[in-house]
């Protein structure tokens, strides 16, 4: 009896800790990729959110055949509340030959900044309010 109290004890314990670990890594931008060739963000939260990118520009010749992969970082990107961005847009050929897609694009970095404070003018004892 004893030993079944402690073994659902500990599962409920490690069971909530675990959902606050998960809470606590919390990305409210969303990534698209449209058509491989154009990279989006969205800021679906309530807050300013910082966030970097990992992604990959694959180049593919008129055959198909794979002519350049090359694995990038992006900077540090900051979006607002409710805002949607563009943030990449593939590289073209000037020739048409090579046609550049992005792919495995992956939220690497990801934090809620505070906003900038704006002074507001309060009225205080200090600055000759009542």
């Amino acid at each position: 009896m004893i030993k079944s109290f402690i073994y659902i004890f500990i599962v409920f314990t490690l069971d909530f800790s675990g959902y606050a670990q998960k809470s606590d890594f919390s990305c409210e931008v969303s990534i698209v990729n449209e058509h491989g060739n154009m990279i989006k963000a969205r800021n679906n939260g309530q807050q300013t959110v910082t966030f970097r990118i990992t992604y990959v520009t694959e180049g593919r010749n008129q055959t198909g055949e794979m002519v350049s992969s090359v694995k990038e970082q992006s900077e540090y990107i900051e979006i607002g509340p409710g805002e949607e961005i563009q943030i990449y847009t593939a590289p073209r050929d000037p020739q048409g030959k090579i046609t550049y897609v992005f792919k495995n694009i992956v939220i690497t970095e990801c934090s809620t900044t505070k906003p900038s404070v704006i002074p507001r003018g309060i009225n205080t004892r200090k600055n000759g309010g009542n």
